[in-house]
């Protein structure tokens, strides 16, 4: 009958370690899923950042490039208004090639 006790005891004992075991190991995972989960959400703020500074980045390019053809805009408006008739003549002569261009085909 001792055996039979000194069994169940270490089966007992096999049991409460293998509880222990499971136990540690779910509680690791639950570790690696905190820190996995921790690293996607900065990564998911890096990137938003990054998104975010790029938008400024493309408004400010979009600004600038909205900025030099203002510019070159009045610097056209200025040399017509200086040289009408040459202006004239160059929108003649465009005109011309365009049209015989376009008859050709």
């Amino acid at each position: 009958m001792s055996d039979v006790r000194d069994d169940l005891a270490a089966v007992r004992n096999d049991l409460a370690r293998l509880a222990d075991t499971v136990s540690n190991m779910v509680a690791g995972r639950g570790g690696v899923a905190r820190n996995a989960r921790g690293a996607v959400d900065q990564a998911r703020d890096k990137v938003y950042a990054r998104a975010n500074d790029l938008g400024k980045a493309g408004g400010m390019l979009a600004d600038e490039a909205r900025d030099r053809l203002n510019r070159a805009n009045r610097q056209i408006e200025n040399r017509i208004e200086h040289n009408p008739i040459r202006a004239v003549l160059i929108a003649a002569g465009v005109g011309l090639v365009l049209g015989l261009m376009s008859r050709s085909r």
